[in-house]
């Protein structure tokens, strides 16, 4: 009798298959895991992104804001700075001009003064001429009146005396001639002494005109 055969064990294939399709299984269970944790992670760093953008633009704004403000408070700044300065430059020019109107109506007043003080002398000197001149022409007046009265006595006596008439009309003409330079003499007196008193009213005209410009020269500063 021919010999069976040997029984062999059956060949484990679709379990292999089964196995392969689990591991197949489990690799495209972890793509998708990981693909979905990849796609929940993009929004929120996109939205993280979005919020520190937004911060910064507010920042960068708030700065800008800063900048302008501060660009605003300095040129409010220079433009005081300058109207200080331009107030303290007219001030300045306006006490230069009271030093300088005070030191005229001081150079004024000294003038004045000067001018007052040479007038009081002037007008000393005219009176003190008027008097002299006064005196001279009392002098003269006197003699012309003893002129007068010698004459009228040459006269008398030449009357009384007729034998003496020619010498009486010769000491009556030298006494005329007498009289009549006494007449000029006094004539020219009077002249001077008119002339000297003209001359002592303008004297005194300005010696007033002086002393009101030295009052309004010292009323003047206080004024100022």
């Amino acid at each position: 009798m021919p010999e069976a055969p040997v029984p062999q064990p059956p060949k484990a294939v679709a379990p292999a298959k089964s196995a392969k399709a689990n591991g197949d299984n489990e690799s495209d269970s972890e793509d998708k895991s990981e693909n979905g944790n990849a796609s929940s992670k993009v929004p929120v760093l996109t939205i993280v992104l979005g919020v520190l953008s937004g911060i910064l633009l507010i920042a960068a704004g708030l700065f800008r804001m800063q900048l302008v403000a501060r660009d605003a408070t300095l040129v409010q700044v220079q433009n005081r700075s300058e109207q200080v300065r331009a107030s303290a430059a007219e001030l300045q020019a306006q006490a230069d001009d009271v030093k300088a109107e005070g030191a005229r109506a001081l150079k004024q007043r000294e003038e004045s003064k000067a001018e007052a003080a040479e007038s009081k002398k002037e007008l000393v000197k005219v009176q003190e001429a008027m008097t002299e001149l006064q005196a001279r022409l009392e002098k003269a007046q006197a003699a012309s009146t003893d002129f007068q009265t010698q004459m009228t006595s040459a006269q008398v006596v030449a009357i009384k005396h007729q034998g003496e008439v020619e010498v009486a009309r010769a000491q009556a003409a030298v006494m005329q001639t007498q009289l009549n330079k006494a007449r000029e003499d006094t004539g020219l007196l009077q002249t001077q002494l008119t002339e000297a008193r003209n001359h002592a009213t303008d004297l005194q005209k300005k010696l007033s005109q002086a002393e009101s410009e030295l009052v309004q020269a010292k009323q003047a500063p206080a004024k100022k």
